[in-house]
């Protein structure tokens, strides 16, 4: 997959081209993936999913408390196994929210991307108080000759499939619900960081993340995950928070790994998370933390059949 992240991204090939934020690449994203994938094959052109970034929700009003679902990084991971040919993440700046929609389809879609044919979600809004759409786009598309797939909105037990529905699921611990939505386990990736290894003197030795700012954590408590790492994948169970209970501060994300010896400092591991087992509780003493890690791990057990 080739990656652009600038405003150079002429291309010598006809495209089609799929738009939208892609934030938490949901069921609905994922349909629209598919049907971009099928009109390539269908034109023999390149596919290209035409992003943003960063996500206009920090560029645009008051959103400081703003967070992705998926980092930059992670979203870059996985656009790379769904086998597109381009992944374009536009700068997306005031400037660029204010550009006329008609403008913004002729010159960057039609001309820079020769798009052959757009495929966008029927509620997906862009340029110029918003006003770029898929009747829009249709409209254009019949003067300059590409054709336009709106995708209708895909809904889940009479609900729309969104990334805000899948935001309020993951901040009260519904992992269940998020991963519904998301088509795929929730998950978390990064370099496993040097903690204060106290899991290890407690005979529970832990891999640990420092997620950026920027990424949305479920509600802090312990969650049944699966740890990816070097191609393998190893039940675990995951506390999401501060330790309050060891004078934690800084949000973490610390696993353990049923069952495992080796060595994850420094190493590449991606940590998805299956379901919630309890909020994150400041315990009386170091026993008491341990007693109920020891029950943790034995309720992952069950639920691996491990």
């Amino acid at each position: 997959m080739k990656y652009i992240n600038n405003t150079e991204i002429t291309q010598k090939k006809p495209s089609v081209v799929a738009l939208g934020n892609f934030d938490g690449l949901h069921k609905g994203h994922k349909k629209l993936i598919q049907e971009l994938q099928r009109q390539g094959n269908r034109l023999q052109a390149q596919e290209v999913i035409f992003s943003f970034f960063p996500h206009p929700a920090f560029v645009l009003g008051n959103r400081k408390d703003f967070q992705l679902i998926y980092t930059k990084d992670e979203k870059i991971r996985k656009m790379k196994k769904l086998g597109i040919h381009l992944y374009i993440e536009y700068p997306f700046t005031k400037q660029i929210a204010e550009l006329d929609p008609r403008a913004f389809i002729e010159q960057v879609l039609y001309k820079q991307l020769q798009a052959k044919a757009i495929v966008i979600g029927e509620n997906f809004r862009f340029g110029r108080n918003r006003k770029g759409n898929v009747d829009l786009l249709i409209s254009v598309g019949k003067n300059l000759g590409f054709e336009v797939f709106g995708m209708p909105i895909v809904q889940f037990q009479e609900e729309d499939v969104n990334s805000t529905l899948i935001r309020q699921y993951l901040k009260e611990g519904k992992m269940v619900e998020a991963n519904e939505l998301l088509g795929e386990p929730y998950s978390i990736m990064g370099i496993v960081a040097t903690g204060k290894q106290i899991g290890r003197t407690l005979g529970f030795p832990t891999a640990n993340l420092i997620p950026p700012a920027d990424k949305l954590l479920p509600t802090p408590g312990v969650y049944i995950t699966e740890v990816l790492w070097n191609g393998k994948s190893w039940p675990s169970i995951t506390n999401v928070g501060s330790n309050p209970t060891v004078s934690g501060s800084s949000p973490t994300v610390e696993s353990y790994l049923l069952d495992f010896h080796e060595n994850l400092y420094e190493k590449w591991i991606e940590v998805k998370f299956l379901d919630y087992l309890r909020p994150e509780v400041k315990f009386v003493s170091i026993a008491d933390l341990k007693k109920a890690i020891k029950q943790d791990e034995q309720k992952a057990r069950i639920y691996f059949e491990y």
